[in-house]
């Protein structure tokens, strides 16, 4: 109780200082598995430099079991990232970040950094209605350090997401 009090005052604390958002998603990957996923996020930030916190789980868990049940969410991926934010308009701007990928197994307790050499990488569009509702679209690949002669090579597999959240 003490810790989940602890969050929720780092949380408003936060908010008060900067700009705070939180939102879902659902989205698609086009290659690699082919999964679709629903996502989550926290983003921090109010200028050209933003921090934010996704994490995902795939809908394909939820299948696997005959009712809804909380181990649907006992395995996700969590990406802290940071985000570069470009104002086209006063709602409108467009943004690219780069992050972690981390996954954890919540039932066994096991969390561990994917891998030392890849890294997410979005490039998107986010409209914000009303001042405090925004609605984004953006397409995330999978990029990692290489030896070639740019010492970054992709994936190949790129994810399409859309979602919606509430700013504060």
């Amino acid at each position: 109780m003490v810790r989940l009090l602890a969050i929720l005052l780092v949380t408003m604390l936060a908010a008060t200082v900067f700009s705070l958002s939180v939102h879902g998603s659902i989205g698609s990957e086009l290659g690699g598995l082919n999964r679709q996923f629903l996502g989550f996020g926290l983003r921090i930030g109010d200028g050209t430099i933003r921090a934010e916190l996704n994490g995902y789980i795939p809908i394909s868990s939820f299948s696997d079991i005959p009712y809804l049940d909380w181990q649907a969410f006992s395995v996700m991926e969590i990406d802290p990232t940071v985000l570069l934010f470009f104002q086209l308009d006063q709602d409108l701007s467009l943004y690219a970040g780069v992050g972690l990928i981390l996954l954890a197994d919540f039932r066994d307790s096991l969390f561990l950094l994917y891998s030392d050499r890849a890294f997410h990488v979005k490039v998107g569009i986010n409209l914000l209605l009303l001042d405090f509702i925004n609605v984004f679209g953006e397409v995330m690949t999978i990029g990692g350090l290489s030896t070639g002669p740019f010492l970054v090579g992709w994936s190949g597999v790129f994810s399409l997401h859309a979602g919606a959240g509430l700013e504060f």
